[in-house]
């Protein structure tokens, strides 16, 4: 039996390249952050392999979207089922310029302004978080395991106390 070695790996050079993708991996993972409810550790995974780079896959928010870096065809790619498409050039461009490229495609094609991840906050953008910390504020800021538990408690209560008319 053959054994095959990879070959070594000098990553300094190619380390511009390296921080560049994942700088854009940063921009289309954002998106899916701040359009999902937050989950705990490693499940909260932001970005999948495709055939040709990286994609966050389907994400629904309001409208139907996908984004994905062609690495490829060195591309930005978005698509938004039933409305537009995307597609910016990755070569020399700023992640920062990039993400203004997808807040405005987003916001175009009708998605709710409360999703644009933090980052966009900061330069005027009225959205929310992005990040590791995006999940919608609801979740965010008024859920957490013990919650649930006094969720149900508060409702049996109000069930015991014939307040069926209130809700939670």
């Amino acid at each position: 039996m053959t054994t095959h070695t990879f070959p070594e790996l000098h990553t300094e050079e190619i380390a511009e390249t390296r921080d560049a993708v994942h700088a854009y991996a940063q921009v289309i993972g954002d998106w899916r952050t701040s359009c999902l409810a937050h989950r705990k550790h490693w499940w909260q995974i932001t970005v999948y392999p495709s055939v040709r780079g990286l994609t966050t896959g389907m994400i629904q928010a309001g409208i139907d979207f996908e984004l994905e870096l062609d690495l490829q065809a060195d591309r930005l790619l978005g698509h938004v089922a039933g409305g537009g498409d995307l597609s910016e050039p990755l070569g020399g461009r700023s992640a920062r310029d990039l993400a203004d490229a997808v807040a405005t495609f987003l916001t175009d094609q009708g998605i709710d302004p409360k999703l644009i991840p933090e980052d966009k906050q900061r330069e005027g953008h009225a959205g929310r978080g992005g990040g590791t910390g995006s999940a919608p504020l609801i979740f965010r800021d008024n859920i957490s395991v013990p919650t649930i538990p006094a969720l149900a408690r508060a409702r049996r209560h109000l069930d015991s106390s014939d307040a069926k008319d209130i809700t939670l």
